[in-house]
């Protein structure tokens, strides 16, 4: 009889023990639903104020991205002002990925003749949406061009190593461009003019053809209207005339930064070419 007790005493006592056990996996298993519960919650409300604010982005872009009507009115006198002229574009990875397809007239019904597209910039940088613009203008059959931004505080000689690298030029395509609109801070300006005309020289050398020379008015009078630069193709920007660029010698006019394209999301430059297309493709590479 005492042994009956002993183990009906231990039955009762692995019996609590079962018992606490299975409400303790309760407890846990509601804990851990919980926890799930509450962090799918928070996905989701993060996820819809994510959603939300991209909405925002985009309605803000696209209102950004609208050229102001005074801009607009600029870019309609320029185009018919030099309508005898050819106009083109030019692009860097700030506008994206764009979609060449629809790349094929401007609002005005005037063809995209050109396009430059950004390909390196100082001794080691490159566009990261160089190689798809330069195989997408290839299939499109629209005249373009490669350009390199210049930083002035770096070796001249490696950078045009780097374009050299990266930049394959074929017949039909521009001269290799080179663009300079900053000022150096750890040289002399006149140092820096011995940098570019190195630069020049040796992209010249490496694809036979003189390269065109990519600034703004402002540079150009102040800084580069030495004999050196003067034979150069010139790309002028100057965003403030209607009538052409102050420096009388231009050939690519850049006239405005804002302008609006099919199959382009956001604002990109407009340049008008001084000639006609076939003297536009009297400069290309032969």
């Amino acid at each position: 009889m005492p042994r009956q007790t002993v183990k009906t005493k231990k039955r009762r006592s692995i019996s609590k023990r079962n018992t606490k056990s299975k409400k303790k996996n309760k407890r846990l298993l509601r804990t851990f639903v919980i926890i799930i519960s509450l962090l799918m919650l928070l996905f989701a409300f993060r996820f819809s104020i994510f959603r939300e604010a991209r909405s925002i982005y985009v309605k803000i872009n696209h209102i950004t991205f609208t050229t102001p009507i005074d801009e607009k009115s600029k870019i309609e006198k320029i185009f018919n002002k030099y309508d005898e002229y050819v106009f083109g574009t030019d692009f860097s990875h700030y506008q994206g990925i764009v979609n060449w397809a629809r790349v094929d007239t401007f609002n005005n019904g005037k063809p995209v003749s050109f396009a430059i597209v950004r390909a390196t910039m100082g001794h080691s940088g490159k566009d990261i949406y160089f190689k798809y613009n330069w195989k997408k203008l290839k299939s499109r059959k629209i005249i373009r061009g490669a350009y390199h931004y210049y930083r002035p505080n770096e070796n001249s000689l490696k950078q045009a190593g780097n374009f050299i690298k990266r930049v394959k030029l074929e017949s039909g395509d521009l001269p290799p461009i080179l663009d300079i609109e900053d000022l150096p801070k750890i040289q002399s300006v006149k140092n820096l003019c011995i940098g570019l005309k190195r630069w020049l020289d040796t992209v010249e050398k490496h694809y036979n053809v003189k390269p065109i020379l990519y600034t703004n008015d402002h540079y150009f009078k102040t800084y580069l209207s030495k004999k050196e630069f003067k034979d150069y193709i010139l790309w002028i920007a100057n965003y403030s005339e209607v009538k052409k660029p102050k420096t009388s010698k231009w050939k690519i006019w850049q006239f405005t930064e804002k302008g609006n394209l099919n199959g382009v999301d956001g604002f990109v430059d407009f340049n008008v070419f001084r000639g006609n297309i076939e003297e536009l493709n009297e400069i290309l590479i032969k």
